[in-house]
């Protein structure tokens, strides 16, 4: 009896494990899906961002989600978005989050603390990395009294990120190149370029318009006579 009770155990065990991986698996696949959604969508950048940490909260059980990415300058990280903005205003949450997220870009991967001790119970970051360049972290965090985060968590964080740095990496190329264009070119052709990025801008289009050539008075001897740096401005 014991012998045949023990070949039904075994059995039963390897096929929970299978079940649960594979129950793990889906999760990833619907996460990927659920991402890949919003960032379909179309929203602003903000928008788009709040709404992938709304996402994030529901998969991981997370009580806190947040994005950091780096600035203009690539050297300073900034918090970009997170669900309890007023949590990081207190400086002993918001300096461990950043010593977290500054250790796992040295490191270049996930880093997951789980602690019984101190203000927060458990937080995660993962670098977002894209064709070899760091954009910044996106990271989870519980309080005192939540549960830690477990390896099916960090799996679907990884999901999560290789999602959402594409998404992230494109929206701020287009907010450079609104920048640039948006000092000499019309917003809605630029709106165009940027909304249709497989249209050949030199093949060109025929069109009636009307147009107004205009100069500023004495411009080319300014222009000849001032830095660049300064005529820009």
């Amino acid at each position: 009896l014991l012998a045949v009770a023990e070949d039904h155990i075994d059995s039963a065990i390897v096929q929970g494990y299978v079940y649960a991986e594979q129950a793990e698996r889906l999760k990833e696949l619907e996460t990927i899906y659920q991402i890949d959604h919003i960032r379909d969508l179309g929203l602003p950048f903000d928008e788009m961002l709040n709404a992938v940490l709304q996402e994030l909260e529901s998969l991981l059980t997370a009580e806190i989600g947040f994005i950091m990415l780096y600035d203009e300058s690539g050297e300073y990280l900034e918090m970009r978005a997170a669900t309890h903005q007023d949590l990081f205003n207190m400086s002993p949450h918001y300096q461990m989050l950043y010593d977290t997220a500054n250790a796992c870009l040295q490191q270049g991967q996930l880093v997951c603390i789980n602690e019984n001790n101190g203000r927060l119970r458990s937080h995660m970051c993962l670098p977002l990395i894209l064709n070899d360049r760091v954009i910044g972290v996106l990271g989870v965090a519980n309080r005192q009294g939540q549960d830690g985060f477990h390896h099916s968590d960090q799996r679907l964080l990884g999901a999560i990120g290789s999602q959402i740095d594409t998404a992230i990496f494109e929206s701020l190329e287009q907010n450079r190149l609104r920048r640039v264009l948006g000092r000499s070119v019309d917003p809605r052709i630029m709106e165009k370029i940027l909304t249709q990025p497989n249209i050949d801008v030199l093949e060109g289009q025929r069109r009636i318009l009307t147009v107004l050539y205009a100069d500023v008075r004495g411009s080319t001897s300014l222009a000849e006579n001032t830095t660049p740096e300064k005529l820009v401005e």
